[in-house]
């Protein structure tokens, strides 16, 4: 696997700036961000629980990454992760959930993509 990524936001303009912050840390590791999903070796779900539709949508999506993609290496951020843990592993069983939220777990996500490269999940 390659050192390529991609993140998907949903939420507010808090959640829009942590992953800017994921993108640009990971970019100066020398990981090459792509837009699509289906470049990416690892994929970073960056979740909002505050709507009840934005949820079914992040559940849904993730389900469906986890039946397409196999192989890639999906991380799942945000404050869904703190709301709705059993949900997501239901969607996304091989899913890395980094339960912290906001700028101060900006390093967490990293160090678990980095992490993720050194180690394959999934079946």
């Amino acid at each position: 696997m390659d050192n390529k990524f991609t993140v998907v936001t949903f939420g507010c303009w808090l959640n829009k700036a942590d992953s800017d912050l994921v993108i640009t840390k990971l970019k100066l590791l020398g990981w090459e961000y792509v837009e699509d999903i289906d470049s990416a070796d690892t994929i970073v779900i960056n979740t909002c629980a505050v709507r009840e539709e934005a949820e079914r949508n992040e559940l849904k999506l993730l389900a469906e990454l986890s039946k397409k993609y196999p192989s890639k290496r999906i991380i799942v951020t945000g404050c869904l992760t703190r709301v709705r843990p059993a949900a997501i592993r239901e969607s996304s069983p091989n899913a890395v959930i980094v339960t912290s939220h906001g700028v101060e777990s900006i390093d967490e996500i990293v160090g678990v993509v980095i992490m993720c490269m050194f180690t394959m999940i999934g079946p």
